[in-house]
């Protein structure tokens, strides 16, 4: 494995590439933005979420955004952060302007929280929106999930993960469900079990610290992190975006969970960024921001 793993999984998203952010931090009029609305409980922590939504009666259709950082860092900032890709708004403020309620969401970080810590936080994320659906104007029947990187693999679990495979969590709104009716993934990882996650290097620095365990200790609970082993017919459509040439998580990940997918029936389609690595700027980020809205406008609309 290139010695580029462990910083390059730290890439916070497409969104952030190049590091370009604008200088104008005015919040557009015909949006409402919230930030630090507390949605639930990580262990004894307040888990919170910021917010953008269009005016007006709706419902709308709403999308949770799911940040990056190799489970070890990055923060639900990055996505309400405005940036330089969007004329000077923040992703969820660019989802809010396209017709969407967008929440992007905290999750607790490894090496202190282990998994299955941070699908269950964005899970209880997804259970409060649903809970409280008519106060933010959304249509509970209509949620989706976009995410990067780390926060990619998180997007495809809440896609794929049922009620019985218990990673729900206890971070509250237990009366609602957390299914998700749509996901997009940003060169997200799906299966921890192949060799090119299960190498010394990678294994050392990012998943003995997220999962506990050593691959050769415990394959089992790379199985359980891996969005692969729970591709079931009641899956809803997938999106992935990928890099042909990204040196951290492999364009197999994608490949390998939309195979699976449409082999039971179920719309997945691969995006495949030319010669792009783990993020990309210029106008491939307007490609693959165009492709995301269309997919959420034919899922969620």
């Amino acid at each position: 494995m290139n010695r580029v793993w462990p910083v390059a999984f730290g890439c916070l998203g497409l969104l952030l590439v190049g590091g370009l952010y604008a200088q104008n931090t005015d919040t557009p009029k015909k949006l409402i933005v919230e930030k630090g609305i507390v949605y639930g409980k990580g262990g004894t922590q307040d888990m919170k979420l910021d917010l953008a939504r269009p005016t007006g009666k709706g419902p709308f259709p709403a999308i949770v955004c799911i940040h990056g950082g190799a489970w070890t860092m990055g923060d639900r900032a990055d996505l309400s952060r405005p940036t330089g890709f969007f004329g000077g708004k923040s992703l969820i403020e660019m989802l809010a302007e396209e017709g969407y309620v967008a929440a992007t969401v905290s999750y607790r970080l490894a090496p202190a929280a282990k998994f299955p810590a941070q699908i269950e936080d964005c899970k209880a994320a997804v259970r409060f929106l649903r809970k409280h659906a008519e106060k933010y104007a959304i249509n509970p029947d209509k949620i989706g999930a976009v995410g990067f990187s780390a926060g990619g693999h998180l997007a495809c679990l809440l896609g794929v993960c049922r009620p019985e495979d218990n990673l729900e969590g206890m971070g509250g709104c237990e009366d609602c469900a957390s299914a998700v009716q749509a996901v997009c993934s940003f060169f997200g990882p799906t299966d921890l079990t192949g060799p090119d996650m299960t190498n010394d290097l990678v294994v050392k620095s990012i998943m003995e610290p997220w999962l506990g365990f050593n691959f050769k200790d415990n394959p089992e609970v790379y199985r359980k992190a891996s969005p692969v082993c729970y591709v079931n017919k009641k899956c809803p459509p997938f999106l992935f975006i990928h890099g042909t040439r990204d040196p951290v998580v492999n364009l197999r990940h994608s490949h390998d969970l939309a195979k699976k997918l449409t082999e039971l029936g179920i719309s997945a389609k691969v995006i495949e960024i030319k010669d792009a690595g783990h993020g990309w700027g210029g106008k491939n980020v307007e490609l693959s921001s165009q492709k995301m809205l269309e997919f959420f406008r034919e899922t969620l609309k």
